[in-house]
């Protein structure tokens, strides 16, 4: 049974999001739709890579993932379908895919413009959902898309490294109030060299060890420790680490060794 995911900033108080599952359904009645998250701020393309890098990993392969975020940079729309790591991705080429894989996808096609409305569909995002659905349907990707070999790229704050030192950035903050940064556990290892750690924040605030989870400091203490999709998180036990620590996104944090 085919799979689609949904991610995108349409929220749920509007019919848009409603408008979108029905129109993949009536393509494909048999179709298991999976809400990833649809509270993207607004056109924030960055967000939605993040989102989906956490979670696509977990699908199974030939799940169809469809991004929906109407990003301002585009002067001219262009979706693709992208296939990567045997699961497929469906979404405009305004940089989105270049932050979500580190490495060039495998297969890129470009998604005949029109073809939703020449298929009867009538809503927003035409073409990249009716692609969804014919995916889901099992139909031929060579009767909707052609093959390209370029994406849109777009540039990530990434890490800079020391010897002594990481300087990363906060790319997200849960509900619950913990921070994320773009610095893996590989990365941190790599560096550390067995080396203590001591993580600066803003002012003069500092974590000084890592923790493996929550339960490691008395409620109302602050932790730093690597999530499980293995990225360095900021928190308070049973608190809201971005409020009680100032911290947000693109904010910087220095990880250093000594």
């Amino acid at each position: 049974m085919a799979v689609i995911t949904l991610t995108s900033d349409l929220g749920t108080a509007d019919p848009y999001l409603a408008s979108v599952k029905a129109r993949m359904l009536r393509r494909c009645p048999q179709v298991t739709l999976v809400d990833i998250t649809h509270e993207v701020p607004p056109w924030h393309t960055q967000h939605a890579a993040f989102a989906l890098r956490q979670t696509y990993p977990h699908f199974a392969p030939d799940t169809i993932h469809w991004i929906g975020i109407h990003s301002q940079l585009l002067k001219k729309e262009r979706f693709l379908v992208v296939y990567h790591q045997g699961q497929y991705f469906v979404g405009a080429d305004d940089g989105l895919f270049s932050l979500l894989f580190d490495e060039h996808p495998e297969f890129i096609f470009c998604i005949r413009e029109g073809i939703g409305q020449e298929s009867g569909d009538v809503g927003i995002y035409p073409d990249s959902v009716m692609a969804a659905g014919h995916l889901a349907a099992a139909g031929d990707i060579l009767d909707i898309a052609i093959q390209v070999r370029g994406i849109a790229e777009r540039s990530a704050l990434r890490p800079l490294e020391g010897e002594d030192f990481i300087r990363g950035s906060v790319v997200h903050v849960d509900r619950f109030g913990n921070v994320i940064l773009n610095v893996d556990e590989q990365m941190v290892e790599r560096v550390r060299k067995g080396r203590s750690v001591s993580i600066r924040l803003k002012g003069h605030d500092r974590i000084d060890r890592l923790s493996r989870k929550y339960g490691d400091v008395v409620p109302g203490e602050r932790l730093a420790f690597f999530n499980s999709a293995g990225f360095l998180e900021i928190a308070l036990n049973q608190g809201n680490a971005s409020r009680f620590l100032g911290l947000k996104v693109n904010d910087l944090v220095q990880i250093q060794f000594s």
